[in-house]
């Protein structure tokens, strides 16, 4: 849950300040002042004294490293809110067709959900050998549904993305494809005229769109994966986290935080099942979701960019399920296209 608002704090923080002054004056600063026993004992005297210089230090000492930890989490919190990955659209030239490559190719193709996933993506491609080439434009899905922004506006470069990436995956014939791509658009999709839809039209039109993409891709390449997109947090968990005392407040309810994907992943469920071309999927939801709660930080790591997006530091630490997932994806791909081979 959200945290209590900053000026909230601070009236209780001074309210409690005011509180232990009044107790510290009346039951240590008055009875040490005006004790009999240390007036007539020097040994007394100096061992009170000193307890009571001490024990200030100490306090003092405590609190300035739980200040440096609130820092250093504030810090991460800062950089990890500022990690932005590229999510331009921007094409890169084919060198080598994937079918002649000497290292399996692999294309992540989506939106800015592709786009948060792609440092990992790098490192796990790596890890296995595999040459990565990541293809992601913000707030705009490789189906093929419009959608408007939330102001209402259409994204103009959307159409000639999907198109050039069309064109790029066939070119370079990848070992793999996988799609990664926001499931929050449900509200936000119109008809090829721009008309306003009914929420049961929407989802029909993704899960035919969803297939036919899905279609289009087992032409494309032999292999196919999707990530599921991942849990949105109801509020900005990141500023949540600084103003909260333990990053545990933030945690968000499970089903709040899976509400506003929920429909839309249903409809996709729906089409993979229709179209069973794709071979592996990835899911961080169970990773990140467990018993009621959806975790914002996972052993001191801020696991949100923003509401909706997954930070750089906290993909990172998921290099080696990726990894797996992309290595199973590989192998179904060259069977495949051994397959293919044989039989020509």
């Amino acid at each position: 849950m959200p945290a209590l608002p900053r000026e909230l704090q601070m009236v209780l923080a001074v309210v409690l300040s005011l509180v232990l002054a009044t107790v510290t004056y009346r039951l240590v600063e008055n009875p040490i002042r005006f004790s009999t026993t240390l007036a007539h004992s020097m040994r007394r005297s100096i061992i009170t004294v000193t307890a009571l210089f001490t024990v200030p230090v100490l306090a003092a000492g405590a609190l300035a490293a739980a200040y440096q930890d609130v820092t250093q989490r504030n810090q991460a919190i800062l950089e990890a809110r500022d990690e932005v990955p590229a999510s331009d659209g921007a094409i890169p030239e084919v060198t080598t067709p994937g079918n002649e490559a000497a290292v399996p190719t692999i294309v992540l193709v989506g939106d800015s959900h592709a786009a948060h996933w792609r440092t990992v993506f790098e490192a796990a491609a790596e890890s296995i050998g595999a040459e990565l080439h990541v293809l992601a434009l913000n707030s705009c899905t490789p189906i093929s549904v419009t959608t408007v922004d939330l102001k209402g506006k259409v994204k103009e470069t959307c159409v000639d993305f999907r198109q050039q990436t069309l064109e790029y995956l066939d070119e370079l014939k990848p070992t793999t494809i996988v799609l990664s791509q926001a499931e929050g658009y449900l509200g936000r999709i119109r008809g090829d005229d721009l008309a306003t839809l009914e929420e049961t039209q929407q989802l029909s039109l993704w899960e035919t769109r969803y297939q036919e993409w899905l279609e289009l891709s087992q032409e494309l390449a032999p292999s196919i994966g999707v990530v599921i997109d991942n849990p949105r947090i109801p509020y900005e968990p990141n500023e949540c986290l600084i103003e909260a005392s333990s990053p545990e407040q933030c945690d968000a309810p499970r089903a709040a935080a899976l509400d506003m994907t929920a429909q839309l992943q249903a409809a996709s469920a729906l089409a993979r099942a229709g179209t069973p071309v794709v071979d592996e999927t990835f899911s961080v939801i169970d990773e990140l979701c467990t018993g009621d709660l959806c975790r914002v930080t996972v052993d001191g790591v801020p696991v949100y960019r923003d509401f909706n997006h997954l930070s750089e530091r906290w993909t990172l630490t998921q290099v080696p399920r990726i990894a797996r997932f992309l290595e199973d994806l590989v192998a179904a791909g060259e069977t495949q296209r051994s397959q293919v081979n044989l039989s020509q």
